[in-house]
């Protein structure tokens, strides 16, 4: 059985976090343990569960670019509501084991003053 993992970065500690602000280019990168396997719904067809769509429907994706170990989210940022931005991965594990999750990369893509990043933790499949 499935778990899932918010993996979710609010905001970026350089700017004001009471004021509103909007960052464009912003690259959002996810790198997948190797007993694991990301399932591309977008080729496959596969509808999101509503709450998922919930989620995800105030985001300001622009890209989603899958590979075989990661998922890069390419979006503008925008914190006009105050609600952050959710990016979801389906994952199936392919093997029991141990695993170090790495943590999330986010960064202006032509603006190196942006940066965040969500730490890792670990993540046991039995």
């Amino acid at each position: 059985m499935a778990k899932l993992y918010p993996i979710g970065i609010q905001n970026f500690e350089s700017l004001r976090k009471d004021g509103y602000f909007y960052i464009d280019n912003i690259a959002l990168t996810q790198i997948i343990p190797s007993g694991w396997e990301i399932e591309n719904t977008r080729l496959l067809g596969i509808p999101s569960p509503s709450w998922v769509e919930e989620k995800v429907k105030n985001n300001n994706l622009e890209y989603e670019d899958i590979k075989d170990d990661r998922v890069n989210f390419f979006f503008d940022f925008n914190n006009y509501n105050k609600q952050g931005q959710s990016f979801f991965i389906k994952l199936n594990s392919v093997s029991k084991g141990k695993y170090s999750l790495p943590g999330a990369r986010a960064e202006g893509m032509y603006n190196n003053e942006y940066r965040a990043y969500k730490n890792g933790f670990s993540v046991e499949v039995k």
